[in-house]
């Protein structure tokens, strides 16, 4: 079998699970936070974080640098996956072993029936050394999932990852910081969890007494106030037809809640950034 009939294959597979999906959805009792629906087709994709695309665009380059184009051998971790976007645009650029993981179970029922050939579960990313053999994954990443997690949740995910990825594996973080912690109540994002940025001075605190070690962080602030401001822009220029589809009240949370956002990234209360770390010797 040719390369091209396989993905066909693969893509006549994920399409008849889509189908499956929207017109037997009885099959799937747990179904994804509409919220998270309506932003995936604002963003024109199954994915949540800022910057749509554009982020991976970003991001990605350093990623294949760092395994020299040898992206068929790594094992890759998704961790906070949602819908399975991200994974997917990772398996096209040619990371064929994927794992996805989140606690979202309606998201990753999605996620399967659309993305088959993608390994993805229900599971919490502070316990993923429960669930995979040690020293694993050579490329594990979030994007923007770090702020769902409480400062102690997130030392206890850097350790977690760090026993299931191989020495020298790369870990990506593509996330909201802050340079203080927050009011947890202050935003909360779709699913009515609070908003913990990454707290800069804490978070370098965290790595150096984990398994990892920074190699490059890269602010991305500015980036961050373009890429809400695209998306409110969007959602403002489509909210009619999305009307039709979606509850108002869901729109107006989808609007409150980026434009809040916002407002804390031109404040520069917040800001974006993107850390690459590597996975020490033990």
């Amino acid at each position: 079998m040719t390369l091209r009939s396989i993905t066909l294959l693969v893509g006549s597979v994920a399409a008849l699970g889509l189908i499956l999906y929207c017109v037997f959805p009885i099959m799937f009792p747990s179904k994804p936070n509409p919220s998270r629906l309506l932003l995936a087709k604002i963003r024109g994709g199954d994915y949540a974080h800022a910057g749509d695309k554009d982020a991976f665009r970003v991001v990605l380059p350093k990623i294949v640098d760092y395994f020299k184009e040898q992206l068929v051998e790594q094992t890759v971790l998704d961790v906070g996956c949602g819908l399975g976007g991200t994974a997917d645009y990772f398996y096209t650029q040619g990371f064929y072993n994927i794992w996805g993981i989140d606690i979202d179970e309606g998201a990753i029922a999605y996620a399967s029936s659309k993305y088959p050939f993608i390994d993805f579960s229900v599971f919490d990313a502070t316990k993923v050394d429960q669930k995979f053999e040690k020293n694993f994954f050579s490329l594990l990443y979030l994007f923007n999932v770090f702020y769902a997690l409480s400062d102690q949740e997130k030392a206890q995910a850097l350790n977690s990852l760090a026993e299931v990825a191989k020495p020298g594996a790369l870990l990506v973080i593509f996330e909201c910081t802050s340079p203080k912690p927050e009011d947890p109540q202050e935003i909360k994002d779709l699913a009515g969890k609070p908003m913990r940025p990454i707290v800069l001075p804490l978070f370098h605190d965290q790595i150096k007494k984990s398994k990892w070690e920074i190699i490059e962080a890269i602010d991305l602030s500015d980036n961050y106030i373009k890429w809400y401001k695209d998306l409110l822009y969007k959602l403002d220029q489509q909210k009619n037809s999305f009307s039709n589809e979606f509850p108002v009240e869901i729109i107006n949370r989808l609007t409150s809640t980026y434009t809040a956002i916002l407002a804390k990234l031109e404040e520069k209360t917040w800001g974006g950034i993107v850390v690459y770390a590597r996975r020490k010797a033990d």
